[in-house]
């Protein structure tokens, strides 16, 4: 997701990604893509990799993944925990480390269900940026092929 993408374009985005990934026509793709490259027993699942970059002078590439991963809030829990996010400047330095894109530079909306959603849920409207502020900067990071 790069550029000027609004909250509420990535919100409605992962909303598109959440009642796509619910069709019997989309099952019905990834069996047959699955079956396809060789699995016996596929199960229709997905995720979504989102690469951040803000083109804004007022925001950083940070900022940018944080209100996408903010939004996952708005999905389902399943869709939330198919999120993957990382930012082009941590993709970029990885790269330059020579490092792949399947360096430990990733974060799952995983790892935001549970009591840290329960809680975001249930916060004040006004509270909820620096709620999640907190729970950015203690995610862990991953490789995105573990």
């Amino acid at each position: 997701v790069r550029g000027v993408e609004s909250v509420d374009n990535l919100r409605t985005m992962i909303a598109d990604y959440d009642r796509w990934g619910r069709t019997p026509s989309t099952q019905y793709f990834l069996n047959h893509l699955y079956r396809k490259w060789g699995a016996a027993n596929p199960v229709p699942e997905f995720q979504v990799h989102c690469i951040l970059e803000s083109s804004s002078w007022k925001h950083t590439d940070a900022w940018k993944e944080r209100m996408t991963m903010m939004q996952t809030f708005h999905a389902s829990p399943k869709m939330q925990g198919r999120i993957w996010t990382t930012t082009s400047r941590a993709l970029e330095a990885a790269l330059a480390e020579g490092g792949t894109i399947n360096h430990r530079i990733w974060h799952r909306g995983k790892d935001l269900l549970g009591e840290r959603r329960q809680r975001w849920l249930v916060a004040r409207e006004g509270a909820r940026t620096r709620l999640f502020e907190g729970y950015m900067g203690v995610l862990p990071v991953y490789p995105l092929f573990a």
